[in-house]
């Protein structure tokens, strides 16, 4: 018996572990909607809001009545087997983050589904970062077409002035 407990605080350290190696948010539900994994990141988050996210505890506790309609959406299709990938706009304490989710079915080794993850990252930065290049790219764009006009209209211009030269040079 004591193997088996020692077995299973190992998996469950190397699980904590694996999942706390990173600053993207993961939970794992049941098939009720229950917490059962949360990493520090994602219960960061939520304690700065007020919320623990404990094992157990309904996801839906920690959500508006709008937000659970559309996450319980989410959740169900991933409990039909389907796999969700998205992007979506957080408001956090009045700061607008641009966010990637990712909602799975878990399934079990008999390949039964017994729950849900939900992996989410911050690609605020990266959005941003983009914006930028494309506004970037379209202000090159203007100014190359705005020189090729210039180069367009003096090329002309020379042209004519050499056409002026040489009829006043030739006898």
């Amino acid at each position: 018996m004591k193997r088996v407990q020692a077995r299973i605080a190992q998996q469950e350290s190397s699980l904590n572990a694996l999942i706390n190696t990173t600053l993207d948010n993961i939970v794992l539900l049941d098939r009720r909607y229950h917490i059962l994994v949360a990493n520090e990141a994602v219960r960061q988050r939520y304690s700065s809001y007020g919320f623990a996210l404990r094992p157990g505890t309904s996801v839906f506790d920690v959500m508006s009545e709008e937000q659970a309609r559309v996450w319980r959406e989410y959740y169900d299709q991933a409990l039909t087997g389907q796999r969700l990938n998205f992007s979506g706009l957080r408001i956090d304490h009045d700061s607008v983050h641009f966010i990637d989710y990712w909602v799975n079915p878990i399934f079990a080794p008999d390949q039964s589904i017994v729950g849900v993850s939900v992996f989410s990252r911050d690609v605020t930065d990266r959005v941003v970062a983009d914006r930028a290049l494309r506004e970037s790219e379209g202000k090159l764009r203007q100014l190359n077409e705005s020189l090729e006009k210039v180069v367009r209209e003096r090329t002309a211009q020379v042209r004519t002035n050499i056409s002026a030269l040489r009829a006043t040079l030739e006898p």
